[in-house]
């Protein structure tokens, strides 16, 4: 099913000439397979080899390459432009996702990597949080309602903010060779963001499951074990974050808790807080809001 999902995804996107999307070059196997009503079993997917993921580049030298980051934030605004206009949500936004190479050009090659978590916007994976190993996910993701095109806003900035301050949002910096089981993993990634939004409520649904990780996470927070003692709110985490001002005006536009208030992929792009960060790297991009195209040009 997932590489059906994936297949579909670059049928849709590839003929779209998206500069983020990962070549795929090739199936192995029996087409048959990637027919929604066939048993056949699914072919193998033959994709451009990038080299890295953003886990694999060193924090320590890039955390200030204002160029590599701005990079990043433009492969994934431009991709969630594309998702957008074909009414799909990318639902797997992570570090892992995120591929990589020409790592030392100016700027490096990004591109975006599994898509078998592309789903329509407004998608909810049977009243269950959706991809519970991703502590990236935005809030109304963990509280059981629609993943939509703003939840790739916040899911894009948990992610460059988990990079630059690493286990902030409930993602270990280590988490060893035993993870905890997964209901204890989304009770320990919403108990992170509880610290992190103290007026942040719990779910508006009736889904046993999904109140009870509140439950747990609610738990954990009354007991305020060290690693969450240290966890103040997220305005004052964004402000001693090691980055420059424009960095974190970035954040505070596009972490915000409530959907309807946070901003689209066109509106961070056209966004005061993206084009004071543009200067620092000395490019910039003309957004055209009538078509959702993006351009480059150096200055």
């Amino acid at each position: 099913m997932a590489i059906k999902r994936e297949y579909e995804a670059y049928q849709i996107l590839s003929a779209s000439n998206n500069p983020w999307l990962r070549t795929l070059y090739d199936t192995i196997g029996d087409h048959a397979g990637l027919v929604e009503d066939s048993s056949a079993p699914a072919p193998h997917l033959v994709f451009e080899w990038m080299g890295l993921t953003l886990n694999d580049v060193p924090r320590e030298s890039y955390s200030k390459n204002y160029v590599f980051i701005k990079a990043l934030l433009d492969t994934f605004l431009t991709s969630a432009l594309a998702f957008q206009r074909e009414k799909l949500v990318n639902t797997r936004i992570m570090s892992d996702n995120i591929l990589i190479s020409k790592l030392g050009a100016n700027p490096p090659t990004i591109k975006i990597g599994d898509l078998a978590a592309v789903h329509p916007d407004g998608h909810v994976e049977d009243g269950l949080p959706v991809d519970r190993y991703n502590p990236m996910r935005a809030l109304e993701s963990l509280q059981g309602l629609p993943c939509t095109h703003k939840s790739q806003m916040w899911n894009l900035a948990a992610t460059l903010f988990s990079w630059l301050q690493p286990g902030i949002f409930g993602m270990p910096v280590d988490p060893g060779p035993t993870w905890p089981p997964w209901w204890e993993w989304d009770g320990r990634t919403i108990a992170n963001l509880m610290c992190l939004f103290p007026d942040w409520k719990g779910p508006p649904t009736d889904d046993e499951l999904v109140r009870a990780y509140f439950e747990l996470a609610e738990g954990l927070v009354e007991r305020r074990g060290p690693s969450l003692a240290q966890i103040l709110p997220l305005s004052r985490e964004i402000d001693k974050l090691d980055t420059v001002p424009e960095l974190k005006s970035l954040f505070h536009l596009m972490l915000v808790t409530d959907p309807a208030k946070r901003p689209s992929a066109a509106e961070v792009l056209s966004s005061d807080a993206y084009k004071a960060f543009e200067k620092i790297t000395g490019e910039t991009r003309i957004l055209s809001c009538m078509d959702g195209k993006i351009q480059s040009k150096g200055i």
